[in-house]
């Protein structure tokens, strides 16, 4: 089994909020699986965080810090043309956002039944499940 994290999900194992510790304990036990574009995501969350207050800059360096390394170990889904067209296919399909359907397509790719796919939003998760997909929303 394949535990794929959307960016929704990930932001938990980094930013305590409700739904943390079930994320944190899924990271741990196994590679977790991401979409490449979850990288500029979260650095994109932490820089919002930062500029919203919620965090100070040091957080936020840090955190974006701590991604690079993770990366390192997290099985990544590049952006190439299947993932590319499966998402085009999934944005006809669903009313997903854009970078929603590439994370969609990147779980995809690795195979319906291999994956669990961890996504804290609902749209999203809909979607997940009727693609066939096992879906936990921690919450």
């Amino acid at each position: 089994m394949i535990d794929f994290f959307d960016t929704s999900a990930l932001v938990k194992h980094y930013v305590k909020e409700p739904g943390t510790a079930a994320v944190r304990k899924a990271v741990r036990a196994r590679r977790p699986a991401v979409a490449r574009v979850t990288h500029t995501e979260l650095g994109a969350t932490f820089a919002r965080l930062q500029r919203e207050g919620l965090i100070d800059l040091a957080a936020r360096d840090a955190l974006l810090d701590r991604i690079d390394g993770d990366f390192g170990t997290f099985e990544v889904v590049e952006w190439r043309a299947a993932v590319a067209g499966s998402a085009r296919t999934l944005v006809c399909r669903h009313p997903l956002r854009a970078l929603d359907a590439i994370q969609l397509a990147s779980s995809l790719a690795l195979g319906v039944r291999r994956v669990r796919f961890w996504c804290a939003d609902p749209r999203l998760a809909t979607a997940a499940v009727a693609e066939g997909l096992r879906t936990v929303q921690p919450a």
